[in-house]
């Protein structure tokens, strides 16, 4: 799964869009023309609070959601342990 977060410019992310084909990609933006130029489905959510992202991302990733979580600036999800 490629994860990118807040982004703004579709044409920054057109290289990891190509190379990575038919990955599931999650994307966060404010900005609904750049996901309607690449024909990806907008999807409204509020923001979550810390412990809801978490929990997310294990259902979809199919791994345990952790008991503790580093609450400052997060590594690459798999990169370290919560």
């Amino acid at each position: 799964m490629l994860v990118l977060d807040d982004v703004w410019d579709g044409r920054a992310i057109e290289p990891l869009l190509r190379a990575t084909g038919s990955l599931p990609r999650l994307l966060t933006t404010r900005n609904r023309a750049m996901l309607e130029a690449w024909d990806m489905a907008w999807v409204p959510v509020g923001e979550l609070e810390p412990d809801e992202a978490v929990q997310l991302m294990s259902v979809r990733l199919h791994r345990p959601a952790p008991t503790r979580c580093w609450r400052g600036p997060l590594p690459a999800w798999g990169a370290g342990r919560c």
